[in-house]
């Protein structure tokens, strides 16, 4: 059935889905155009620096330990050499679950900060601002915060 034979309200729904499709055609396209960096995986003193974080997992800990009291490297640990260690396996284990769980759980938006509003001294005496925006030195609050 050709469009001029549809009722006007579903030419209609069928142009916005057309054109819908059509948009999500080209972001496609735009997507598999966009490189994407080659990723190399963290480097040794990331891994040390990530070991000493507080939140740091056990599992990260205790892989560290190991490498404390020189018992392996990291280096060891990123290129396999180590995988035989039972706390290298456990850190992997714990890897790869966290890794499922993050995948299926979808991206997490961070809220963003907002920043924290200037404190109002009110009235015209001691720093503080008229209602136009001014500080008693006849300066812009606006410029100030430039």
């Amino acid at each position: 059935m050709p469009d001029h034979e549809l009722p006007p309200d579903l030419q209609d729904m069928l142009h916005r889905v057309d054109s819908a499709f059509g948009t999500l055609r080209t972001e496609l396209m735009r997507a598999y155009e966009t490189p994407v960096p080659e990723y190399a995986g963290p480097s040794p003193e990331e891994l040390s620096e990530a070991a000493k974080d507080p939140a740091a997992s056990k599992e990260l800990r205790a892989v560290d330990a190991l490498v404390r009291a020189k018992k392996l490297t990291w280096d060891d640990v990123l290129r396999g050499r180590a995988d035989a260690v039972p706390e290298v396996r456990a850190l992997q284990e714990y890897g790869k679950k966290r890794l499922t769980k993050l995948m299926a759980d979808g991206p997490q938006e961070e809220p963003a900060e907002e920043p924290a509003p200037a404190p109002h001294t009110g009235g015209h005496g001691g720093g503080g601002h008229d209602d136009e925006g001014h500080d008693d030195e006849g300066g812009s609050v606006m410029r100030d915060a430039w």
